[in-house]
């Protein structure tokens, strides 16, 4: 009986030296999941220019993004208005006349997806809506970029990056220094007040001033992303005071 065991647990011992010689087997892994397949023809909606129209009145915009189907259609806080699908990028639509306030908008193809941005357009009793802007000590302005919705490409701009940009004259004595400040009124920051010595350098911006003290008669340029914005001047407190 002892001689049949001893066998037996020799027999056991090399079985398991041989194995410990033998090359490890790898660890077995988790299977790597697949990646999920990517949307064709994602429906998607980035922008609209311009950012902001008055409340009585009716607006022209273009919108853009991707994966606009011919047939497409727009709401503007849940009120359709007549669009126009110029590509699979560009939607041409017709803002209509709303209470002041931001609202959403949701774009909705003929196959039932829906794209929606969430404030992008606001309605704003006093907007400047066109044109150079004059500004004194003691105004207050609100404007915004992309006057036209139906001539102005969303790349279009002053510089050669294309940067929206808007010309400011200062309404004061050329010996009175005046502050001008910028206020975004939306989510949108990136923007700021320039003299021309940073417009002329044809480059995109990298910081976004929004005080710029200049002489009366000057020229300032506001630039950056679509936005809406006020802006207010007021007289430079002297260094000295």
């Amino acid at each position: 009986m002892c001689r049949t065991a001893c066998v037996l647990l020799a027999s056991l011992t090399a079985a398991c030296s041989s194995s410990d010689d033998a090359t490890p087997r790898p660890i077995p892994t988790s299977p790597t999941l697949p990646t999920p397949p990517t949307a064709v023809n994602a429906l998607v909606t980035e922008g609209i220019v311009p950012v902001a129209g008055k409340p009585g009145e009716h607006t022209d915009v273009r919108l853009w993004g991707r994966g606009f189907q011919s047939g497409a259609t727009v709401t503007f806080d849940g009120s359709a208005t007549p669009a126009t699908v110029e590509s699979g990028y560009y939607i041409l639509a017709t803002a209509p006349p709303h209470p002041a306030g931001a609202i959403d908008i949701v774009v909705t193809n003929p196959d039932g997806r829906t794209s929606r941005l969430e404030k992008p357009f606001t309605y704003a009793e006093d907007l400047l809506a066109g044109g150079d802007i004059t500004i004194g000590p003691g105004d207050s302005v609100t404007a915004t970029f992309g006057n036209d919705g139906l001539g102005n490409d969303p790349r279009g701009g002053c510089t050669d990056e294309g940067v929206p940009c808007r010309r400011l004259f200062i309404r004061a004595p050329a010996d009175d220094m005046v502050e001008v400040e910028l206020v975004s009124l939306d989510r949108r920051q990136n923007v700021g007040l320039y003299d021309e010595k940073e417009v002329f350098t044809h480059h995109a911006p990298t910081h976004y001033p929004k005080q710029l003290t200049v002489r009366g008669g000057q020229q300032v340029w506001v630039m950056g992303e679509w936005a809406l914005f006020r802006l207010t001047a007021r007289p430079a407190k002297l260094a000295r005071e």
